[in-house]
């Protein structure tokens, strides 16, 4: 487990053979998305199985959310798949605005039926 952090964004992630984990918290914003891109592609490259934990991010922007579609398109590519735990308020507002990013899973509460459509909780 490694970690990488500023006074706003925290990364965690978790590496096994099967599938990695990547945890953000604080702020998703043009400012951090490099970093976390340059972990994502990196995990890809061993695994094509990825969960996007996204259950403490305090906000994001249009760069975070830009982001996780090409994430997703890569993890697909590699016979993969790109899971997103998308259940903080920000990333909720965020989904149901836009729409969840194409060809990416919504997990562990996060739930987003089309853009402009309702988020909610699954049960």
């Amino acid at each position: 487990m490694s970690a990488f952090s500023a006074p706003r964004f925290g990364l965690s992630i978790s590496a096994n053979p099967d599938r990695s984990v990547v945890a953000v918290s604080g702020e998703l914003d043009m400012a951090t998305v490099p970093a976390l891109e340059c972990a994502t592609l990196a995990l890809l490259s061993a695994t094509p199985q990825l969960v996007l934990e996204l259950e403490r991010t305090t906000f994001i922007d249009s760069s975070g959310y830009r982001l996780i579609q090409p994430l997703g398109a890569r993890a697909s590519r590699e016979g993969g798949e790109l899971t997103l735990i998308a259940n903080s308020a920000p990333v909720q507002r965020l989904l149901e605005l836009l729409g969840p990013p194409p060809g990416v899973r919504l997990a562990g509460g996060g739930h987003a039926r089309e853009a402009g459509g309702s988020v909610g909780r699954t049960p």
